[in-house]
């Protein structure tokens, strides 16, 4: 009886499966084809089309090479597709193509073009789709060969493409765990890179997710490890270890300032804890920046702007070395006119706050940084709070304008500097304190001097001036200088310079041209004949005031013609008195003659 039952079941399954063979073979290829689309549109909500050829093949699993195969993109993304491969293949279980749910086995793209689009409004291509959020489809393994992957954002006015892309995909579970690995040329640049997610659907219906992602290229690696969902934040460990960085900012498109030698340049690494927000936006936290043997802490915020982007946050490191050429002339000793490029101020705004223990430039070392940066619109302003520099402080405003034809500007005060420190090149020696209000114009040194204007005051404690002129006058050891200037048109102008030394006191006024080198000054030392410094300050003649000594000689003439003038009306008026004198003691009075005639 048993057995009986058992080869009725067993013929029962034979017929079924001879019939639905023969429903599938009396099928045209086209009507397969067309269940196949009308089961991947249901399951997307865009719409499918196979333009080419449909070649079926029904054991073991029905499998679908087709030719001309679209998959399209919203209406207001454009005619292009999302997806247009030149050839499909299809294989999918028979048990799910009658179910209404897909149990794809694999799917393979070859020589296909993936547009993805973002509009200026900021919707996106591959978002909204209905149907998409259950992702009914599973996927054993799709396989996609020399495809090409565009991305047009307009909101950005770019375009980026991914070419050779070679990769394999899947989530053999509908709506569960979904993987892909592959590799792709950027911009040249060959990357290679994978991506994990716990549960697709889930993500995609905006519940977060485990999310694994790495990235590497001939140059480095970045690894992200964390949780996110579609349009919700995206936030994890982002580690990154690159010995050549520029490779891949290059291929990104990226504008990056040049790295100084020993500055990332060659090894760059960073580390921290990294949120996406939906719209772009960037917030790093706890991050560990290391640009060779330079290590910065950083907290950074990035967002995204109408027309750039903005980047806030905190700076903080030990020593940093950065050399920079600081030389203002050229190798024939010209001031330099090579104009200095400041496009890249306009790239984005920001503002930072930035301390460090030290900050090496080459030729001088910054200690206890303190100060404020804010970029706006192409202006970079510097408030600075404190700089140890040259044994003393600098404080006040630093500005740097790209707009227009370009300035620089401040008002800076450098209190108790070591002049010897400050001034390598220079034997002065002593402390000094200074301030001023500056603006010029200009893009390179040359023209910001020539229309330099400037107000201020400068004061030096005792210290040593070894310059010739002072030399002249008795010693180039002083107690005090102190000094108001101003300058017009790159002419330093100066009236009031007054030097305390320990032989006297002196004067100075005069003028120095800074654009063309030269000095025109004066200096008079308190009862001496002043001395005139003129010509190249490399090399200038010292001599008397040729006018003040003339002045002078005219000055001792005069008093010796008034010596002798007054010598000789002093010798008149002696002689005048002596002559009185005589004449006085020789005569009788009146009185005395009629005195002796009486008697």
């Amino acid at each position: 009886m048993a057995l009986r039952w058992i080869f009725r079941i067993v013929g029962a399954l034979v017929v079924l499966a001879a019939l639905a063979v023969a429903f599938v073979l009396l099928l045209p290829a086209e009507r397969v084809a067309r269940i196949v689309t009308d089961r991947l549109a249901e399951s997307t909500g865009r719409e499918v089309t196979i333009s080419g050829a449909v070649r079926p093949t029904l054991w073991p699993n029905l499998t679908i090479v087709a030719g001309g195969f679209e998959l399209a993109n919203p209406d207001w993304a454009g005619r292009t597709p999302m997806i247009a491969a030149d050839v499909a293949r299809f294989e999918m279980t028979w048990a799910g193509l009658f179910s209404g749910e897909i149990q794809m086995e694999t799917l393979d793209l070859s020589g296909a073009e993936i547009t993805l689009v973002r509009t200026a409004d900021g919707r996106v291509s591959w978002d909204g789709a209905p149907g998409l959020a259950a992702l009914r489809v599973a996927l054993d393994q799709a396989r996609v060969s020399d495809t090409d992957l565009r991305f047009v954002d307009r909101r950005a006015d770019r375009r980026v493409t991914l070419r050779q892309i070679n990769a394999v995909i899947g989530f053999p579970e509908a709506g569960g765990a979904a993987s892909m690995a592959g590799t792709g040329v950027l911009d040249g640049t060959r990357l290679e890179g994978s991506l994990t997610i716990a549960g697709i659907a889930d993500m995609v219906d905006g519940q977060a997710q485990p999310v694994r992602a790495d990235l590497s290229w001939p140059g480095g690696e970045v690894r992200f490890d964390g949780r996110g969902a579609l349009g919700a934040n995206l936030e994890g460990r982002l580690d990154l270890q690159a010995s050549d960085l520029g490779q891949l900012t290059d291929a990104l498109d990226l504008s990056i300032p040049d790295l100084p030698d020993g500055l990332g340049t060659g090894d760059v690494s960073a580390r921290g804890e990294v949120t996406l927000v939906p719209g772009g936006g960037v917030h790093l936290r706890d991050a560990v920046l290391r640009l060779d043997d330079t290590e910065l802490n950083l907290a950074l915020d990035i967002l995204p702007g109408d027309d750039r982007p903005m980047l806030r946050g905190t700076v903080t490191g030990g020593s940093v070395a950065v050399p920079l050429d600081l030389s203002l002339t050229d190798a024939e000793g010209n001031w330099r006119a090579d104009p200095v490029d400041l496009s890249s101020l306009f790239n984005a705004d920001a503002e930072f706050t930035v301390r460090a223990d030290a900050l090496d430039l080459g030729d001088t070392t910054l200690r206890e940084i303190d100060l404020r940066v804010t970029l706006t619109r192409g202006r970079l302003v510097f408030d600075i709070a404190r700089i140890h520099a040259a044994g003393g402080q600098v404080a006040g405003q630093f500005v740097v304008n790209g707009r227009g034809d370009g300035s620089i500007g401040g008002d800076l005060i450098f209190a108790n500097m070591d002049m010897a420190t400050l001034l390598s090149r220079t034997d002065i020696e002593g402390e000094g304190s200074f301030g001023m209000e500056f603006l010029a114009v200009g893009r390179d040194v040359r023209s910001i001097l020539a229309g330099l204007e400037a107000e201020g005051d400068m004061t030096l404690g005792a210290g040593r001036l070894p310059l010739p002129v002072l030399e002249a006058l008795g010693g180039t050891d002083f107690d005090r200088v102190t000094a108001e200037f101003r300058v017009r048109d790159g002419v330093v102008l100066s009236e009031d310079v007054l030097l305390f030394a320990p032989w006297g006191l002196a004067e100075g006024s005069g003028q120095v041209d800074l654009t063309v080198r030269t000095l025109d000054y004066r200096i008079t030392p308190e009862g001496g004949v002043p001395l005139l410094v003129l010509g190249p300050w490399a090399a200038p003649e010292i001599g008397p005031d040729p006018v003040a000594l003339a002045e002078r000689a005219e000055a001792a003439r005069q008093a010796q013609e008034d010596r002798t003038r007054l010598s000789g009306e002093e010798a008149a008026q002696e002689a005048a008195e002596t002559i009185d004198d005589e004449e006085t003691d020789g005569a009788v009075a009146p009185e005395d003659e009629d005195l002796d005639v009486e008697e």
